[in-house]
């Protein structure tokens, strides 16, 4: 699959295309195929992006972003905070353990506003604007 900005996303299974000549059969196989795919990139991101420490491998993250499309980046890092915030509210500390999920948040935001304003390809450069984009609507929700 291409986006219209150029990415590519590779179909996790290939889509077998029945006999039926139906072209809303085919679309709709090709339309569960998209979401399975895509279901798989999400999956596999949030996996990597949660072992990589943000502080002692900054180039790791940043590689995680350019590894995958833009839409993905972002719903992993809104799946990734929602569960930190979660596990958060669910302990007995949950105030001092927000505090962490902040200073994490605002590690991330600090590293993406000094790497936008480098030299970058467009496609990263907008993958960090819609990052920065949406990390400060979650900083204003836990700050």
């Amino acid at each position: 699959m291409y986006s219209r900005e150029g990415e590519y996303v590779k179909f996790s299974n290939p889509i077998i295309i029945s006999v039926d000549p139906t072209i809303y059969v085919w679309l709709t196989k090709v339309e569960a195929a998209m979401q399975m795919s895509l279901a798989h990139q999400l999956l596999h991101s949030i996996e990597e992006m949660s072992r990589i420490d943000i502080q002692e491998q900054p180039d790791d993250f940043t590689a995680w972003i350019e590894k995958f499309p833009a839409q993905i980046d972002v719903l992993s890092m809104q799946v990734f905070w929602s569960n930190k915030v979660e596990e958060c509210l669910k302990t007995n500390v949950g105030a001092k353990s927000l505090v962490l999920v902040e200073k994490r948040t605002m590690t991330i935001l600090e590293m993406l506003a000094e790497r936008v304003l480098t030299d970058l390809a467009k496609d990263i450069r907008q993958k960090y604007e819609q990052l920065i984009t949406d990390l400060v609507h979650q900083q204003d929700v836990t700050g």
